[in-house]
Order: C-alpha cells, then structure tokens, then sequence
C-alpha cells in the first residue's frame, strides 16, 4: 500500500509558515521592537510543528491500519469476500 498523501490542512499550515518568512524579514527590517519578531517566528514555528505533528499522527494511523490487514488470516479474507 502506498504512503497516504498529505492532507490540506499540513499543506495550507506548511504554506502559511512559508508566507510568513517575508512577514517576518519585513517585520525585522522595520520594526524596533523585539516582540512582534518573536510573534512571527512563534507562528510559523507554531505552524510547522502542527503539520509535523498532523503528519505523524497520519503515518501512526496508516502503519496500525496497515498491521491490522496484514494480520488478518488469508481464510478469513477469502470467506469474507464471497
């Protein structure tokens, strides 16, 4: 079986920490004050590490499915499917 492929919602959180890059490079260039620097990079980081963790709960799920399958007995398959 394949890898499951991921998700919109890993893919628009992956997106918006990238989007956020210039946010912050602009946010550094022009602004004083370390706070919102530190906002920015707290959510991109925020973003990645849900996406991250999406993802692993994703492939937790696949490998347990994947196990159950392979140890369900040939027999039990063949009569199920009559």
């Amino acid at each position: 079986m394949p890898e499951p492929k991921r998700t919109g919602v890993q893919l628009t959180l992956y997106t918006l920490s990238v989007l956020l890059l210039p946010v912050f490079l602009y946010v550094t260039w022009r602004v004083e004050s370390p706070w919102p620097r530190f906002g920015c990079m707290l959510l991109a980081f925020g973003c990645q590490l849900s996406a991250k963790l999406l993802r692993h709960r994703q492939l937790n799920r696949f490998e347990r499915e994947s196990a159950a399958e392979s140890s369900v007995p040939q027999h039990q398959i063949r009569v199920s499917a009559d």
